[in-house]
């Protein structure tokens, strides 16, 4: 029972997860090192569900990245480019858009805004759960406002009021939009509590860090009197929440009050709506901030659009097509090719059978020769035989041989000879 429980666990985890909105943040073309910098902090904003280490190649069309995107299961795209005017935004839904054009007119990475903060939190268990999305002061009437609106809010994993724990709330992503400047402004912030009702010096004693008491004779000085640095300020009522759970931190208790305080972490972007437009960077331009357009030239503009969209599904009716057919043919490659193995084994046999049938064919008639000429038959009178002609030629053999024995004898008695006498010669007086 246990291992059938833990596998509907992993399936409802991955259904899940395949349920939350994916990101992949990247630049397009050549952006320089600040923008680059940029990416990797809009990387750590998108966190826990985006592609922290993607190495792009130059070599890496788009296309690539959209074929790639369904089965990792990838919903938007966050590019980055330069232009010669200002770096430019777009955030495409994937597969089929829209994409929204931002230009980014002023930005400051994380490590600017951290090191402007006299008290900065960036601890990484900030970046286990996705942030909060907070929209402000969006005015849905407007058709190109609301779609951008939708677009924002998908990009970011929804929340059940209900089933939604606390504890995994700890950062806040805010888009803010001014009508003066016709601008909207990005934030990331993490979010902390901090208990309510009770006074500086018992909120330091809470956190653990141990003040300096060589100022007070007892402690009870140190918490009235306090002569505490003030560098939060004074707790505001609006800050103020009692919370419905239990959450991390010392006196965070349910149903008591609590203050929220936010701590920027960057990066900070101010963006400009510059145009909306169907598909993924190549369809249609549905609204643009400083062209208009005639009615007659937006029919047009549908029109090549409408072209455009039948070659590319004709070209890919073809290329289908053209795959089946060489599919098809790689079949039949593959079973002529194993007939033709088939074939050649089955003659191969064939003929090793055969020529062994020939080989011993050929040794049995050898061998029939040869008892044939080994049966004693009888001979004529007068005739020798092949025994007794190979006894004479053995006895002719022995008779030479002895011959040559002899001859060999008698040449080294005469030499014995011949050196006797020149002895006695040489010795007489």
């Amino acid at each position: 029972m246990g291992k059938t429980r833990k596998k509907k666990k992993q399936a409802s985890s991955e259904e899940a997860t395949s349920a939350i909105p994916h990101t992949i943040v990247m630049q397009r073309g050549k952006v320089g090192r600040f923008v680059n910098s940029l990416v990797l902090d809009l990387r750590k904003v998108m966190e826990p569900f985006t592609a922290q280490k993607l190495k792009i190649l130059k070599n890496n069309v788009l296309r690539d990245f959209i074929h790639v995107a369904g089965p990792y299961g990838v919903t938007h795209f966050l590019l980055l480019s330069r232009s010669e005017i200002s770096a430019n935004l777009r955030i495409c839904r994937l597969p089929r858009g829209p994409t929204i054009t931002f230009r980014i007119l002023s930005f400051s990475l994380c490590r600017d805004v951290v090191s402007s903060l006299r008290h900065a939190m960036t601890t990484p268990q900030l970046f286990t759960h996705p942030p909060l999305l907070v929209l402000n002061n969006f005015n849905t009437e407007v058709s190109s406002m609301k779609l951008m609106v939708t677009v924002l809010q998908n990009m970011f994993p929804s929340i059940n009021v209900q089933k939604i724990k606390l504890s995994t709330i700890k950062r806040c992503v805010l888009f803010q939009y001014d009508e003066e400047t016709n601008s909207v402004y990005f934030r990331h912030y993490a979010i902390k509590l901090l208990p309510v009702g009770t006074s500086h010096g018992v909120k330091k004693l809470l956190r653990r860090s141990v003040p300096d008491l060589s100022k007070f004779e007892d402690i009870s000085e140190f918490i009235t009197k306090g002569n505490l640095s003030e560098s939060e300020g004074e707790d505001m009522t609006e800050d103020h929440v009692t919370l419905p759970q239990n959450l991390p931190g010392v006196g965070n208790i349910r149903r008591q009050q609590s203050a929220i305080k936010l701590t920027e972490l960057g990066p900070r972007m101010a963006l400009q709506l510059i145009k909306v437009e169907d598909g993924v960077c190549d369809g249609e331009v549905l609204h643009h901030e400083f062209i208009t357009k005639s009615r007659k030239e937006i029919r047009e503009t549908r029109k090549r659009h409408l072209q455009r969209r039948k070659l590319r599904e004709r070209r890919r009716k073809e290329q289908e097509r053209n795959v089946k057919q060489k599919q098809r043919e790689k079949e039949d490659n593959r079973t002529r090719s194993i007939a033709g193995q088939k074939r050649k084994s089955t003659e191969a046999e064939l003929s090793g059978a055969e020529k062994k049938r020939q080989k011993l064919g050929q040794h049995n008639k050898i061998q029939a020769v040869k008892r044939t000429t080994k049966r004693p038959t009888k001979q004529l009178t007068g005739q020798p035989t092949k025994q007794s002609t190979k006894h004479t030629k053995h006895t002719k053999q022995s008779t030479k041989h002895t011959k040559q024995l002899s001859k060999h004898t008698v040449m080294k008695t005469k030499h014995k000879r011949t050196f006797t006498r020149k002895a006695h010669r040489f010795n007489a007086p």
